[in-house]
């Protein structure tokens, strides 16, 4: 007996080239989605078994001068299976014999995929929940494009076989955890000995001040570590005041910069501290567009790392509108705000895998510093795609932050 597999987009095509080239009794044997590697050739691989002629099947070995001759149309080489000789004569074992027994018995010659084994097929079942949780991302704002691609990559991590939701629904986390980066680590890229320097950058209202005072407490006053507070923002009214009145409840130093000029000075002035946090304007897409000094400057400074701050409530347009503008600053992380105002979070997955920044931090709420958490794959895995028999207490944003610091918790208006 011989088995080949054929690929083709559609189980008729493979039918038809298999009985082209086995004969009008080959039979079928399975039908699956073809491996990744193999999906250049067709989507579906099917398998087909013919029996070999009488002839080979009973006739003693032949010379090797014979065997040099090309066999005739419809005769096949060699069998795929090996044979064992007893009594000189060439038969298969016991166990193999009745198994192919029993193969000619269920596949009869044109009764087609129907007779194919139900576990190696893809499941009316399977497809039902792959198309659920296709909607399921797509509710939740993710691209159409990018949902596609991740039910895709889920589909060949398991290959389909007659599984469940449960492990449907964890062969997708796995795939979302794969597509994105998360790194919180503030000690990249800098000059050895030198303070750590991060500015924030993002649109108007994006929590940038907020941020930076959590980001306070938790790198510089828990850690112990010396640190300054730098404001840029002298466009919105109030905004300086209200990060000296942050560094002020904090015991910190804060200090505010007109100019490119003025900060490079202060730079210089603090490199005993071991952190410096920049906090910078909120610019429209307007002020982006013309010449922002500000932006030229942070870009060019290798030793500052600069983190984009998006609201995660934002529209997915609008956050991929936001992000392409603010690449002037040269961003290396992203901070998404406003987590606890959100359940789709679509919008955070699209930009993190369309630009390729890791994520830093998530904030959710108004509390300092408890409001703030590092981002994990799997966090975010679980608030995009829930578990819907989880409590609901699970399903916060809030449950993601870490436990309170020794710290008073302060109240933000951001």
């Amino acid at each position: 007996m011989r088995m080949k597999s054929y690929f083709a987009n559609s189980f008729r095509v493979a039918m038809e080239q298999a009985r082209k080239e086995l004969g009008p009794d080959a039979m079928l044997v399975t039908t699956r989605t073809a491996a990744l590697e193999a999906r250049h050739l067709g989507e579906y691989e099917v398998v087909f078994a013919a029996d070999l002629p009488a002839d080979q099947e009973s006739a003693p070995a032949a010379p090797k001068e014979a065997a040099k001759q090309p066999s005739p149309p419809g005769q096949f080489t060699k069998p795929l299976f090996p044979q064992i000789s007893a009594g000189g004569a060439p038969i298969l074992s016991a166990e193999l014999g009745t198994m192919l027994a029993e193969m000619r018995r269920q596949l009869k010659p044109g009764r087609g995929a129907k007779q194919a084994s139900p576990e190696r097929t893809p499941s009316a079942a399977g497809q039902s929940h792959t198309k659920d949780f296709l909607n399921e991302l797509l509710h939740r704002d993710v691209s159409p494009e990018i949902a596609r691609r991740l039910i895709s990559a889920t589909e060949n991590r398991l290959r389909l076989q007659g599984h469940d939701r449960t492990k449907l629904r964890a062969a997708l986390s796995e795939e979302i955890q794969d597509a994105i980066q998360v790194d919180s680590r503030l000690t990249a890229q800098y000059a050895v000995g030198g303070p750590i320097i991060l500015a924030l950058v993002g649109p108007p209202g994006a929590g940038k001040t907020a941020t930076i005072a959590k980001l306070a407490v938790r790198q510089g006053l828990t850690a112990r570590k010396p640190a300054v507070l730098l404001s840029l923002d002298t466009l919105r009214v109030g905004a300086s005041e209200q990060l000296r009145c942050y560094a002020s409840l904090l015991g910190l130093g804060f200090q505010v910069v007109e100019t490119n000029r003025a900060l490079e000075q202060s730079l210089e002035e603090h490199r005993n501290k071991e952190i410096i946090l920049i906090d910078t304007p909120g610019f429209t897409l307007s002020d982006l567009n013309g010449a922002c000094d500000s932006a030229e400057f942070l870009a060019r400074r290798a030793d500052i790392q600069k983190h984009l701050v998006l609201p995660a409530s934002m529209r997915s347009a609008d956050v991929a509108r936001m992000s392409a503008a603010y690449q002037v600053f040269k961003p290396s992380r992203s901070i998404f705000t406003r987590m606890d105002e959100t359940e789709s979070f679509g919008a955070v997955l699209n930009e993190t895998i369309s630009s390729g920044r890791p994520i830093a931090f998530f904030c959710a709420g108004q509390r300092v510093p408890e409001d703030l958490t590092e981002a994990t794959k799997r966090d975010f895995a679980t608030l995009l795609l829930p578990c819907p028999d989880a409590p609901s207490s699970q399903l916060s944003v809030s449950t993601l932050t870490e436990p309170a610091r020794p710290v008073d918790t302060l109240q933000t208006a951001a």
